[in-house]
């Protein structure tokens, strides 16, 4: 090997000679390319190309991903990577969609097998996927790529093919008579076809959503077609003019008599299923209503008599209907109500003298409805069913018409409370809800829409003394002064507790009051929060947001109650000596707090004084030894001290502290070792103080991290008397508004005091003022 040679075989590739390693081009991208090549390869002898999607995986491998990233910057890859690529597949970075190429392979693997498609023919024998998507580069032929028509090409499609291409469509017979079998199995099974919608499937069939669109077609059609006819000879009522879930009641009931199941009205139709005998009923109930086809169906099973087969013409019924002088239970029966009550809106399922009036009126609103949109002129029974109740059919929402004629009865009777006003009962102090006063909350309703009513119902509502003015002052004094439900609550929890020191999952009367104080605290945090809200929550509770944690204030809580009732505890006692042990790390407000329990700092033992001697705790040579090499014990807790969990376990101590559960001699060395090691304020704030002191010291460019950490911090200043300003004030934000004005600088917190230790660091002299 020449020298050149030598030179160059100790070179990555894609740098030549002498050249600077381009950006990204280090030994790890090279090592990360080269691992994604392999599984290229991989990829590539299992499916014959990289036509890859992008959430392809190959033994957790993000395959897809990475040749996709590879492709978004193939302008920065080198000759050597773009080569290696080719290499494997000359397609690996085509200028359309991948899901192009996928299809076109999907494609030539069928003409390997089967030879070229035959577009004249509709591209006969391929799956019906792989034929529409032939079709449509036929049909885009002269907008392809000229190498996507040089691909085409090599299967047979030219320009010239796919000029004559026909679309690719399954058999609709084949697949009729498929549907046919399924229906004809259903009826076998199950007496009918009376079947609709998605969710009907048979043996996996979507039978329902056939059967509907098979209806849907048959009553387009001008006569009977070939597909109806053949349903016809399964079942003639497949496609009735009634609903099919009277068909499907009927077919089930047919079966039964058929089974020999007699069918005795007299006696409630005994032995049938309860929905069934009510069903019968209803039949029984009116059968003029029926359809001839309906009536003659429930003659044949027995239920009508031979007699009430055959009615009237139906010319005569229309003749009859425009005299008013037919003779049908409907109509009568709405006379009759009409006649009693003055109106007839009544509720679906209201019955009249055994009569079903309401499902009959809804009916008779469904018809009048559709022969309005066919503008075929006035209906004869909408006629008379005007001249009983001019409102029987209103362009309203019915249930608006209801509670109208609810509220005209009670005006009628003397008794329509006035919108805004107490009913009787309620005057009487009886805590009932009655039909007055849902028709007073309606009325309300109504006088606060009253603009968008329409004239006939404003004029409805001036009847019963619901006029313009009326509406106008009812809606002015319904406009209240929105309430502030969660201060409300807030008040009333602090005068049955003392405080607010609740957790987040906390709720009160069912109002989720600590997830609404923990919103208050962030909005204070951020400045954020109203002055009013804010002066009303200091005077509930002063450290309603204190600057420690909220888990020490609900402790504090808990030691004060049990104080002051005389019934503390071990826990409360040991809590209160935890915290005299930990004295100087404690806030200032936190040490008045517990001054007011009668505690003291409390000097710690310097031998252990019970009698029980515990093993050394195995975390603590961890702890010297890193005190010693860096100077603090603010470690992260993923932090390992030759092998050691030493930030899960400085974690286990530093929450043993605050418990009162961490013995005396490890509390006494950890003090010693950092006198920060467990401080009352965020535990982040004091590792970022130590990462930003050590690589300033160091020389170091500071992190984007600390950069943001600094930008917040009182990082600027000539002398110790402006640095102890600007960390007093930032000291004072971050306690909040509830820090008393007689804590002056003189009496800084330790966090302040940290700061003016970094000296030289936060750009003063480290003096003390």
């Amino acid at each position: 090997m020449s020298a050149c040679g030598r030179a160059g075989a100790g070179r990555p590739a894609g740098r030549s000679a002498g050249a600077k390693r381009r950006r990204g081009h280090s030994r790890q991208a090279d090592k990360a390319f080269a691992t994604g090549l392999s599984y290229a390869r991989r990829y590539l002898k299992e499916h014959g190309s990289l036509a890859v999607q992008k959430d392809t995986v190959v033994d957790s491998f993000r395959l897809g991903e990475w040749l996709h990233n590879v492709k978004t910057r193939a302008w920065a890859l080198s000759q050597e990577r773009v080569q290696a690529l080719e290499a494997l597949d000359v397609w690996w970075n085509v200028p359309w969609p991948t899901q192009w190429q996928r299809s076109y392979y999907r494609a030539r693997d069928h003409a390997a097998v089967h030879g070229p498609p035959d577009a004249a023919a509709g591209f006969p024998g391929t799956h019906i996927l792989n034929g529409e998507w032939l079709y449509l580069q036929c049909s885009h032929y002269d907008s392809l790529h000229r190498e996507q028509q040089r691909l085409l090409a090599d299967i047979g499609i030219t320009a010239e093919v796919a000029r004559t291409a026909r679309p690719r469509r399954a058999s609709m017979q084949a697949r009729f008579e498929a549907a046919l079998e399924h229906a004809r199995a259903y009826a076998a099974e199950h007496g009918h076809l009376a079947v609709s919608g998605k969710s009907v499937r048979y043996q996996g069939y979507p039978l329902g959503a056939w059967l509907t669109s098979q209806r849907n077609r048959t009553r387009r059609a001008p006569s009977a077609t070939k597909r109806s006819l053949a349903l016809d000879a399964i079942d003639p009522w497949w496609n009735p003019p009634w609903p099919l879930a009277w068909q499907r009641a009927y077919a089930h009931v047919r079966r039964l008599v058929e089974s020999g199941q007699q069918l005795d009205a007299s006696a409630g139709f005994p032995g049938i299923d309860a929905e069934l005998a009510r069903w019968l009923s209803q039949q029984l109930a009116a059968p003029e209503n029926f359809h001839p086809d309906q009536r003659r169906l429930l003659a044949e099973i027995g239920v009508l008599a031979e007699s009430e087969k055959a009615p009237a013409a139906r010319g005569d019924d229309q003749a009859a209907d425009a005299a008013g002088t037919t003779p049908d239970a409907g109509l009568t029966s709405a006379r009759c109500f009409a006649g009693e009550h003055g109106h007839l809106a009544v509720a679906s399922d209201y019955v009249h003298n055994g009569y079903p009036l309401g499902r009959w009126l809804a009916s008779q609103r469904m018809q009048d409805s559709r022969h309005a949109r066919s503008s075929r002129g006035p209906w004869s029974r909408g006629q008379l069913l005007t001249a009983l109740d001019p409102w029987w059919n209103p362009p309203w929402h019915f249930s608006w018409q209801r509670r109208y004629r609810q509220a005209h009865a009670l005006w009628r009777a003397g008794r329509l409370p006035l919108p805004g006003t107490s009913t009787i009962h309620h005057q009487q102090g009886e805590d009932r809800v009655d039909e007055a006063d849902e028709v007073a909350a309606w009325l309300r309703r109504q006088c606060a829409r009253q603009d968008v009513l329409q004239l006939e119902q404003q004029n409805l509502l001036a009847d019963i003394g619901i006029t313009a003015a009326t509406a106008y002052m009812v809606a002015a004094s319904g406009r209240r002064t929105p309430v502030d439900h969660g201060l409300e609550h807030a008040r009333r929890y602090a005068g049955e507790h003392g405080s607010l020191a609740i957790t987040v999952e906390s709720s009160h009367h069912g109002f989720p009051l600590g997830g609404w104080l923990m919103r208050q605290r962030h909005r204070a945090a951020q400045g954020r929060i109203e002055a009013e809200r804010l002066a009303a929550l200091n005077a509930l509770d002063a450290h309603w947001n204190p600057p420690w944690p909220l888990i020490w204030q609900r402790a504090y809580h808990r030691a004060r109650t049990a104080t002051a009732s005389d019934t503390i505890t071990q826990t409360e006692r040991r809590w209160i000596t935890t915290q005299t042990r930990l004295w100087d790390s404690l806030h200032p407000l936190q040490q008045q707090l517990l001054a007011q329990l009668g505690a003291a700092p409390a000097t710690l033992p310097t031998t252990i004084t019970t009698a029980r001697r515990y093993p050394p705790s195995k975390g603590l040579p961890h702890a010297r030894s890193y005190a010693a090499e860096h100077g603090h014990l603010a470690v992260s807790t993923p932090t390992k001290h030759a092998g050691f969990p030493l930030g899960s376990w400085l974690l286990q101590q530093r929450r043993k502290a605050r418990s009162g559960r961490l013995s005396a001699p490890t509390l006494q060395e950890l003090i010693v070792l950092d006198p920060w090691w467990n401080p009352p304020w965020s535990f982040a704030w004091q590792r970022h103080y130590h990462q930003y002191r050590t690589t300033l010291a160091t020389g170091e460019p500071l992190t984007p991290e600390l950069q943001r950490w600094t930008h917040n911090r009182p990082a600027s200043g000539t002398n110790s008397t402006r640095i102890s300003r600007r960390c007093w004030t930032a000291w004072a934000s971050w306690a909040g508004p509830a820090f008393p004005p007689r804590i002056a600088p003189s009496s800084e917190s330790r966090q302040i005091r940290v700061l003016l230790t970094a000296g030289p660091y936060l750009g003063g002299r480290g003096e003390t003022t």
